[in-house]
């Protein structure tokens, strides 16, 4: 499947998760489950990479209280695929007829061909994946709370990952398209492994434009903080509203500190600041990012 082709695919599919984890969430008024380790886990979602992820992970690190997992198994992206097997349950779906709650008294007699166990064992079941992943592997290391980064998923994500966790804390950061693409030349990773790799510009512009569209369009339902990183290296006070949404006491000299090295960036070519503009140019300018480079100051987060 060509890049494009699975984009179009992506996004209808992403579209119908938003409206089935409405359903499920319908499904299952009324029963509550049991508390989570950490019921206010933080989700850090970066508009692709090289948007300064691994910085703003590491300042949240900085509290001693908190283990951020660093999109662990990235390219085989495992929340992408669970959130997909559950995209696309409905209201009147068939599945709730056959769920063991409908059922009474011997089996035996009774239509039991699509039995399944109910819709909050489905979601319990879900977030026991996160469990036994991520929250163990952080109380087992001693911390009080956990998180996870990702670049490969999109605002519409956050509802998969909400409905495990109603009260988690979610992060969008962005950065320009044009500086995170200098940074990002010459790699070629991938979307999803095998055969969604990232290597023309174009890709990356049109990735870029899907995750920070996604951001802008679903920031206020969401309660998502959204985060340029222009500014989270220029605006002190940043760090203590990032501190105060999270819930954490945040170490900003942490910033100042670079870990791990890089080559120097490319110089931005024309014909870059051409395919910015054209696919990513109504973004760039509702973040404050002038498509053909520059950044202007922003006053309230934009809707």
């Amino acid at each position: 499947m060509s890049v494009m082709r699975h984009r179009r695919h992506r996004g209808l599919w992403e579209e119908d998760l938003r409206a089935s984890i409405r359903a499920l969430e319908g499904y299952c008024r009324g029963q509550t489950p049991p508390p989570p380790w950490c019921e206010s886990p933080v989700f850090l979602l970066s508009a692709g990479w090289r948007c300064g992820s691994t910085l703003l992970q590491r300042l949240i690190c900085s509290d001693s209280r908190i283990l951020m997992w660093g999109e662990p198994f990235g390219d085989l992206v495992p929340v992408h695929r669970l959130a997909q097997s559950v995209a696309f349950f409905r209201p009147d779906d068939p599945h709730a007829r056959y769920s063991i709650e409908r059922h009474e008294g011997e089996l035996s007699g009774t239509w039991i061909a699509n039995l399944n166990p109910g819709f909050l064992r489905l979601r319990l079941a879900h977030r026991a994946f996160f469990e036994e992943l991520f929250a163990a592997g952080a109380a087992e290391r001693g911390y009080e709370r956990w998180g996870c980064k990702w670049t490969r998923l999109t605002a519409r994500h956050a509802y998969y990952l909400r409905w495990l966790y109603p009260k988690a804390r979610f992060v969008f950061l962005v950065r320009h398209p044009l500086d995170a693409y200098r940074s990002y030349y010459g790699k070629r990773w991938f979307l999803m492994r095998p055969s969604q790799a990232v290597a023309r510009p174009e890709e990356f512009f049109r990735h870029w434009k899907a995750v920070a569209g996604s951001f802008l369009q679903e920031q206020k339902e969401l309660g998502a903080l959204l985060v340029r990183y222009e500014d989270l290296v220029a605006d002190a006070g940043l760090v203590d509203r990032i501190a105060g949404r999270l819930d954490l006491e945040l170490d900003r000299s942490v910033l100042g500190t670079k870990v791990g090295s890089s080559r120097a960036k490319q110089p931005v070519r024309a014909w870059w600041k051409l395919l910015c503009a054209w696919q990513a140019g109504e973004v760039c300018r509702r973040l404050g990012y002038e498509p053909h480079g520059g950044v202007r100051e922003l006053g309230p987060p934009p809707e």
